[in-house]
């Protein structure tokens, strides 16, 4: 597939012809445009009344994108960052959580192959060798279901078919980079297509610990994926897939700023990258395999998605690199929290059954069940050394938490007439949890430490969407659409009390109000998507640092916050300036701040804005390819993106905030059109700019994780 057919597929814009793969030829099947299934059934994705982004796999490829951070690039208003690695916070028009623990989920979801992933961990696998991505912006509680408050992210791997196909490349860099992929897809009978892929990625550590002269902030990660498929019938077919993946390393570099006292700065190690961190680890362990079978009834499609998953994470890292030294406090900290160590186990098993309608008349819809229980094992430990003589603090945590959710679910389109439909849904969800918490303290001298707890919570929920579309002539569409998202109440995995331990955050509700138009122009030469939005929060559940009482340090509390409203409009599109130059871009404008009275170390948040929700987002891509000769063409794939000013905490303290930044990476590669293979050079974060990827306000001061530097190198691969 040449640059440019990757870039079209991301759009929605038009390819030269025969240069697509297999794959990709049966998938963009209708005007040679994209087809998702956001609205689960096969659609063109300038046809959805949606605010979705859909990048197809070979672009996420040659824009090498290894995770969903790079998803930012294609997104608007999509910002990712990680604490650790089992800890990814992912937010969507400014909607999103950072805690972790094993008693809530995340407010975006991540499904894969329509799978929900329950546990956090998993939104930090490797990305490769999918047919698309679908992202989903803005509450999604009506086809997907709970906890897609901000919105659900579908990552859709490439499926087995009868073509013989072989490729595999490699990337080498700076920082000892070495990444290696390969895939392999074929008829392994008459009735049974395979395809196997996967991808090893090293790379050395981008930091290095003062404390022991070890570099930190490495990278070993292998990931599987394998497939069958087969069509006993026309009508049949059944999909067995299974995937694998592992991630070792050091733990994380920190920084500390401070605007208040220099007392932390003075106790900096030598520089960003080199401070007084213990090496740590960052071990992530996930698995899963889903069988799914598709039957055509004549009247319609019917869906069954049966699925177990699993993980195991083994993360310690400290708070801050810096010095904590009893008899020096001219070059000592206050105080550090030198081992945050989880060892978290869970499995899940899901079940899931559709219907979609296909009737000859103006009505169709789409009816389902969906089935979910998770267990999950997470046992805690964290120790806070002081540099007065005060004892040293440590807490410790085991939980076990048993969630079970039911839901069912319709949705129906009513085609009023040719230009004009109508859909209207509707999914109720009942979840059960029970929790149980062995805790011991002695930070928190009136707490009750220690204790045996177990708690129960169950809620309902009802969640609703109507939209109205107008298709004005096959290139232009307007919607209007209200939707309804809920995320599921739990409990605080890491309470300062017995009473905290057992009493449970109620769930978050969102409803979205939103108008929108997707336009393709000149024979799609100019594809432009606008949509504007406002949302009414109630509830967020917000973890934030308080001063509590008996406490040297503050500590981080588990509670809901109010109402919010987010205000904002997205534009996103492409523009063909030539028959193989494509540029793709996004722009995102968010106005999020809570609506209610809500005191959190004495600063009222009312009129604050929510965290991670930065006003101005930006992404921008250039595709272009190059005919050298006869045999041979130049490829250059380049993307920039752009965050604006944002805060990680909710009273907005600066010490907190990340000033604006923008990332670019670009690829250019040497292609044979005879021989399939090609070589090139790529560099990531080019301008070599710090930029926080994390903050974690404490005390007088923050401290920050940084992304990484700048890394260069060369690739090469081939295909059969």
């Amino acid at each position: 597939m040449t640059s440019l057919t990757a870039i079209a597929a991301a759009t929605g814009a038009p390819a030269r012809a025969g240069a697509a793969a297999p794959e990709q030829q049966q998938r963009a099947s209708i005007n040679d445009e994209i087809v998702v299934t956001a609205q689960r059934r096969e659609e063109r994705l300038q046809d959805v009344p949606l605010s979705i982004s859909a990048v197809s796999g070979e672009a996420l490829e040659k824009t090498g994108t290894s995770n969903i951070n790079g998803l930012a690039t294609f997104t608007p208003s999509l910002t990712y960052a990680e604490f650790n690695a089992s800890d990814p916070n992912i937010y969507i028009r400014g909607i999103g959580s950072h805690f972790d623990g094993g008693g809530l989920e995340r407010s975006v979801a991540v499904f894969v192959d329509d799978v929900y992933l329950g546990r956090a961990a998993g939104g930090t696998a490797d990305i490769f060798d999918l047919d698309r991505v679908e992202v989903l912006r803005g509450p999604q509680g009506t086809l997907f279901g709970k906890n897609t408050v901000g919105g659900a992210i579908n990552l859709i791997s490439a499926a087995p078919n009868a073509t013989t196909r072989f490729k595999a490349g490699a990337e080498v860099g700076s920082y000892g980079t070495i990444n290696v992929r390969g895939m392999a897809n074929a008829a392994l009978t008459d009735g049974i297509n395979g395809r196997f892929s996967f991808v090893s990625r090293r790379h050395n550590g981008y930091a290095r610990s003062a404390l022991t002269g070890n570099r930190i902030e490495d990278l070993q990660s292998t990931a599987l994926r394998g497939a069958l498929s087969t069509e006993p019938s026309d009508r049949l077919k059944i999909t067995l897939s299974a995937d694998y993946y592992k991630r070792t390393g050091k733990g994380l570099n920190k920084w500390a700023v401070s605007q208040v006292s220099d007392a932390y700065t003075r106790a900096n190690g030598p520089s960003r990258r080199n401070n007084y961190v213990p090496d740590g680890r960052q071990d992530n362990e996930a698995w899963g395999t889903s069988l799914r079978i598709n039957y055509d009834a004549g009247i319609g499609d019917i869906t069954s998605i049966t699925a177990v998953r699993g993980s195991h994470s083994k993360i310690d890292v400290a708070l801050a690199g810096v010095r904590v030294d009893k008899t020096r406090p001219d070059i000592s900290a206050p105080f550090n929290l030198v081992s945050n160590a989880i060892d978290e186990k869970a499995v899940q098993y899901s079940q899931e059954f559709r219907f979609a309608s296909d009737f000859s008349g103006p009505f169709n819809f789409l009816a389902g069940a969906f089935l979910y229980r998770e267990i999950v094992d997470r046992d805690e430990h964290s120790t806070i050394v002081f540099r007065t003589a005060a004892a040293d603090q440590s807490d410790d945590f085991r939980t076990r938490s048993k969630a079970n959710s039911v839901a069912a679910f319709v949705d129906g389109t009513l085609n009023v007439s040719d230009a004009f439909s109508l859909t209207a849904g509707i999914r109720f969800t009942h979840d059960h949890k029970k929790f149980r918490n062995v805790a011991n303290s002695n930070r928190f001298p009136t707490g009750g430490f220690p204790f045996d707890v177990t708690a129960k919570y169950s809620s309902d929920a009802t969640t609703p969407r109507f939209t109205a579309k107008y298709q004005f002539n096959p290139n232009s569409m307007a919607y209007a659409t209200i939707s309804r998202g809920f995320k599921s109440g739990g409990f605080d995995g890491q309470p300062t009390s017995r009473l905290a331990a057992v009493f449970p955050v109620k769930p978050e509700h969102v409803t979205n109000y939103e108008i929108g138009t997707k336009n393709s122009f000149f024979d799609r030469k100019l594809t432009l998507d606008l949509s504007a939005f406002h949302m009414r929060y109630t509830d967020l559940q917000v973890q934030s640092l308080v001063d509590i009482p008996g406490s040297n340090v503050p500590i981080t509390a588990l509670f809901n916050a109010g109402k919010s409203d987010i205000n904002g409009f997205e534009v996103s599109g492409s523009l063909a300036l030539a028959r193989d130059t494509r540029i793709g871009f996004n722009y995102g404008y968010l106005d999020a701040k809570f609506k209610s009275d809500l005191i959190i170390s004495g600063v009222n948040v009312n009129g604050k804005y929510l965290e991670r929700a930065p006003k101005h987002t930006f992404g921008v891509t250039l595709n272009h390819s190059s005919e050298l000769s006869d045999n041979f063409a130049l490829d250059v794939n380049s993307g920039l993106t752009y965050s604006g000013k944002y805060y990680s905490e909710i009273t907005n303290n600066e010490n907190a905030a990340v000033s604006a930044y923008a990332v670019w990476d670009g690829e250019v590669r040497l292609r044979s059109t005879s021989a399939n293979w090609y070589v090139g050079v790529w560099a990531k974060n080019i301008t070599n700019t710090y930029y926080p990827t994390y903050v974690l306000l404490t005390a007088n001061t923050g401290f920050v994780n940084y992304a990484a530097p700048r890394t260069i190198g060369g690739t090469f691969g081939i295909e059969f």
